[in-house]
């Protein structure tokens, strides 16, 4: 679904009444927009953020301009940037609105609902969130991975091209990692020659997949599919080996999304010159 064009005023967070005042948060929040007057698109949605009770705005970025990932064909360009707000408002989802806007860290909490997950779930691999990001909050933690926003960034940057992919099932795995080969044309580990292109590989716990997967240090991309909502993310670093900190690629948060398509969609943010198979 091609991202709208304009904030929708009436559709903004509202606080719930609490007893006695909140605590401030730090947030960072993501902005995107392809459609019509895009950089004007953007500073309204800045001041619309400004302009929310409790909150103040603390910083702004540039606007990048970005190509889209996913999505219908013919889109257009995107202009994404982020801003640092202060805020007491509680962390809630915001409903249906014509500007692309996702909260993607609330202070240093942790936030799991049905709704909602701050940080957000696919915020890690994304350049173009983090690219805006680090120019207004490098030193900002995330906090379900304990890697700060410049972090992240600089191991997409200079980490090995390699993704493993981890699941609860090894089927689920193994199928995951097979359908990404055949729909970007990928070698497997550890069957695959080196080459300029990332390669795949199941991922078999933290210190297996060091040696057979990538040599050394993690890979650039580590997915893991959530199978169920109800764990929590620190419980499935534990139950699938991952490190107990970095990056993760979180797929399957999303019932309406198939976790194939997901991946698909995170390779491509990371490497977008990799061009996808039809599916």
């Amino acid at each position: 679904m091609p991202r709208a064009s304009l904030l929708s005023m009436s559709r903004q967070p509202r606080a719930k009444a609490f007893r006695g005042p909140r605590p401030m948060a730090h947030c960072l929040i993501g902005l995107g927009s392809n459609l019509g007057d895009r950089p004007d698109h953007l500073r309204r949605a800045m001041l619309a953020l400004a302009r929310l009770p409790a909150t103040r705005l603390l910083a702004r970025s540039r606007f990048h301009e970005t190509a889209p990932l996913g999505g219908p064909a013919g889109q257009g360009r995107f202009l994404n940037a982020a801003a640092v707000a202060e805020t007491s408002l509680e962390p809630v989802r915001w409903a249906a609105r014509p500007l692309d806007l996702d909260l993607l860290l609330y202070g240093r909490q942790v936030v799991e609902t049905p709704s909602l997950a701050a940080p957000h779930p696919r915020m890690t691999y994304r350049r173009f969130v983090l690219q805006p990001a680090v120019e207004i909050a490098a030193g900002m933690l995330h906090a379900e991975s304990q890697w700060t926003v410049g972090r992240l960034l600089n191991h997409l940057d200079a980490a090995r091209d390699a993704v493993a992919v981890a699941a609860r099932d090894g089927r689920d795995a193994a199928a995951l990692v097979e359908g990404l080969a055949e729909r970007f044309g990928l070698g497997v580990r550890p069957a695959a020659a080196a080459t300029s292109r990332p390669t795949l590989c199941r991922w078999e716990g933290e210190r297996g997949a060091a040696s057979f997967a990538v040599g050394s240090g993690r890979p650039k991309l580590l997915l893991a599919v959530r199978s169920s909502a109800g764990i929590s993310f620190r419980h499935l670093r534990t139950m699938l080996h991952l490190p107990p900190h970095g990056p993760i690629g979180w797929i399957g948060c999303d019932a309406a999304i198939d976790p194939l398509d997901e991946a698909c969609a995170a390779i491509e943010s990371v490497w977008p010159e990799l061009t996808r198979k039809p599916s």
